[in-house]
């Protein structure tokens, strides 16, 4: 099982290491103040920037500058680049990597956001996934389950007490996000196709795949520790256990 550590980001220091065995999870607050923003804003690319530009929401387009920016500025720590030097390409279906061979070239990473939270998720050889949901209470979570969960899924969440059921909902949620981001598939993948467990006081398990290309038992998840009321999961590609 690989050495998987959280942090803060306010405590990353100026130059990173990951090991073949490590997994490193960051958390990130992306309501910072102004001086931090530019910093942030200064390192986008210029494409980057016209993406925060057409948020019509101020505070989405300050998020989104944030935790680019945040990306970049841990990026650079691992790699040992200027974090405005740092290229993105994307895979058919929006997947980011670093461009090129420079620093780490086996570098996996993934990210994602949610209100004023994001987490990052860097491993070196193994696809990996994570989410992150803001768990709100007006949710019609009864409604949404025949869209977002397979059948196998349902019937737990039906099972789980009352007062389970909203963690169950987003442990569900946020693991099946963090899986299909994994595979690099995004929606693309269709959520019906596989079974998580939603019991939130059982460990993390992709149960089932129905896919010829992808087995359950290599993949692993985990819930992830955040803020307040809110759910985070990762997914781990792991052929050997």
């Amino acid at each position: 099982m690989p050495n998987i550590s959280c942090f803060d980001f306010d405590s990353a220091p100026s130059r990173l290491t990951l090991t073949d065995d490590d997994v490193h999870i960051w958390r990130v607050s992306l309501d910072v103040d102004a001086a931090a923003l530019q910093i942030c804003r200064a390192i986008l690319s210029a494409d980057e920037q016209a993406r925060a530009a057409r948020y019509h929401r101020t505070i989405d387009q300050y998020h989104f500058i944030c935790g680019r920016g945040r990306l970049r500025q841990l990026l650079g720590r691992y790699v040992n680049m200027s974090p405005a030097a740092i290229a993105f390409t994307y895979s058919p279906y929006g997947k980011p990597a670093i461009a090129g061979k420079n620093g780490l070239p086996s570098l996996q990473f993934n990210l994602a956001h949610s209100g004023g939270q994001a987490l990052f998720a860097f491993t070196r050889h193994h696809p990996i996934g994570i989410d992150i949901e803001a768990m709100r209470d007006d949710i019609e979570f009864e409604a949404l389950t025949p869209t977002v969960f397979s059948p196998v899924e349902q019937a737990e969440w039906r099972s789980l007490p009352q007062t389970l059921k909203k963690q169950g909902f987003y442990r569900a949620w946020t693991s099946k996000e963090a899986f299909i981001k994994a595979i690099g598939l995004g929606l693309n993948f269709p959520l019906q196709d596989f079974d998580v467990r939603l019991h939130p006081a059982q460990p993390a398990v992709l149960l089932a795949v129905r896919s010829p290309h992808f087995y359950s038992t290599e993949w692993g998840l985990c819930d992830v520790t955040v803020a307040p009321n809110y759910f985070g999961s990762l997914c781990l590609h792991e052929p050997n256990l």
